[in-house]
């Protein structure tokens, strides 16, 4: 079972600010929890919220229209 991190962690764990975190959270941009008035972060949800905003490299780019071009 993972252990819940707070806004203080979860910052360090980004390289991001706690004020972005918080702005992060009121957009509903970041996955996030909420008991007793304190925010808590699962570090893997964090990762995958990280990863869902991986831009394509150009070899990734040219991968693809290689592949296109090969059907």
């Amino acid at each position: 079972m993972e252990i819940p991190i707070g806004i203080a962690e979860a910052s360090k764990f980004l390289g991001r600010s706690n004020q972005t975190i918080y702005k992060d959270v009121q957009s509903g941009n970041i996955p996030y929890y909420k008991k007793g008035g304190k925010l808590y972060f699962l570090k893997s949800e964090l990762l995958e919220w990280v990863k869902s905003g991986k831009m394509k490299t150009s070899l990734d780019l040219s991968n693809d229209l290689d592949n296109a071009l090969s059907r």
